[in-house]
């Protein structure tokens, strides 16, 4: 299926590692379904890298990671018909980046953020995260840990 970017949405897709095989996976918050990994839009005149920092820190609540990889290619989803984005977009696009958690596990506080979209998470690892995430995300998430698994051990 061929899909054109521009009706995508781009942002960057965040696996943060403990550095022993198992990813952050936070429970979404306000009546979301499942739980996921940080993800978010890049912000207009903001490099992806930049996104990357500003999204861990405002959903995770840390900037205390070692970015070690990133997919070399976007993945896309489409959102479901009854999404109300769809109004914009026809569905996300993604990089994908993974990142070595540098802190003490206190500091990962994502109900504690200004804007919190995650009401709580645990460490799991990528089968159980492709397991909890809504449906129709579990393609992306199944490529990201394939292509970026040598980061994960």
């Amino acid at each position: 299926m061929t899909r054109d970017p521009s009706r995508y949405r781009p942002g960057v897709g965040l696996i943060l590692t403990e550095g022993r095989g198992r990813v952050w996976l936070g429970q979404r918050a306000g009546g979301y379904e499942g739980e996921q990994l940080p993800q978010g839009g890049i912000e207009p005149g903001e490099t992806i890298e930049d996104a990357v920092w500003r999204e861990l820190e405002e959903e995770v609540g840390t900037r205390n990671a070692e970015l070690l990889g990133s997919t070399k290619e976007w993945t896309f989803y489409d959102f479901p018909p009854e999404s109300s984005h769809r109004d914009l977009w026809d569905g996300q696009r993604h990089r994908w980046f993974v990142l070595r958690f540098l802190g003490d596990q206190s500091e990962l506080d994502p109900a504690g953020v200004a804007e919190p979209e995650f009401e709580g998470w645990r460490w799991a690892t990528p089968d159980e995260a492709i397991a909890a995430v809504v449906t129709f995300k579990q393609p992306v998430y199944r490529f990201a840990f394939t292509e970026l698994a040598r980061f994960l051990q």
